[in-house]
This record gives C-alpha cells, sequence and structure tokens, in this order.
C-alpha cells in the first residue's frame, strides 16, 4: 500500500511540475519539442513501478478456515456414504440389516479410513453370519463385524 501512495505522489509532483514549467514556456518551436519531453516524463512517472514489480509483496488477509469443522463433516459424510453402500448392497442380497454403523478416524496425514463397520442383522440370518461376511468382505472390500441382535 505504501508503494502506491508513492506513486501516486510523485505523479502528482510530476503534473504539477510540469504545469508550471508549460507556464514559463516560450510561444514556438520550442514548445512542441519540451510538449513531447513532457509527455515522456509522465509515461515514465506512469509506468515507473513495472521496474520494480518483482519486489511487489501481495499480502492477503489471512481467513480462519475452520479445518476441524471440515474434517469432521467430511468423515461424517464418509461414514454415510459407506452405510448407503452396505445397505444397498444387502438390499441387493434380501438381507435387511436392523443396524449399520460406520466408525472413521482421521490418520495424520488427514486421511479418513474406516476404523469399523458393524451390521446388526435379526436372528433369522443366524445360520448365514459366515456367507454374509464373505460375500460382503469379497464384493466390497469392507471388513466389517456382523452382530445378531
Amino acid at each position: 500500500m505504501e508503494n502506491i501512495e508513492l506513486w501516486t505522489a510523485g505523479l502528482c509532483i510530476c503534473a504539477a511540475a510540469l504545469g508550471i514549467a508549460e507556464k514559463l514556456l516560450p510561444e514556438g518551436n520550442v514548445r512542441v519539442a519540451v510538449y513531447f519531453v513532457m509527455g515522456l516524463i509522465v509515461i515514465s512517472c506512469f509506468l515507473s513501478p513495472i521496474e520494480n514489480i518483482s519486489t511487489i509483496e501481495y499480502s492477503l488477509p489471512e481467513e480462519n478456515i475452520r479445518t476441524d469443522w471440515l474434517s469432521r463433516t467430511t468423515q461424517e459424510t464418509f461414514g454415510e456414504k459407506v452405510q448407503l453402500i452396505i445397505n444397498s448392497y444387502l438390499e441387493k442380497k434380501q438381507i435387511t440389516p436392523r443396524r449399520i454403523e460406520v466408525y472413521t478416524d482421521i490418520d495424520s496425514e488427514g486421511s479418513i479410513y474406516l476404523d469399523k463397520v458393524r451390521i446388526t442383522l435379526s436372528e433369522e440370518y443366524k445360520n448365514r453370519i459366515d456367507e454374509i461376511y464373505g460375500s460382503i468382505l469379497k464384493d466390497t472390500g469392507i471388513d466389517a463385524d456382523i452382530v445378531i441382535r
């Protein structure tokens, strides 16, 4: 911001000095030549910040993004999507779960992973636990705990 203030002050001083010089100029051919030189001076003053463009620093205000909220929301959404995938898969197999619980966590690198998946089924599926577990693992890659209640 200070650079812009200095630049505009320089332009104003240049314009004022050239305005005074214009009033002191004699009539004739000299005046035309001096106008040309004055025009070059104004242009060079106007373009002077371009030579220092590599040294200009930009500082934007920092915005505090609530990364904990964003991570938690993303984590919850991931868990919900996994629940939908499992539920859809079980419906295709004509299995109606009582409850699907998905527990997720975030590792040190910020990646979300499945910590635990628990599927609660009714007593009617008691004899098919191994079959259901194997098909879920094989078809979805999800290592789920299956509970009968």
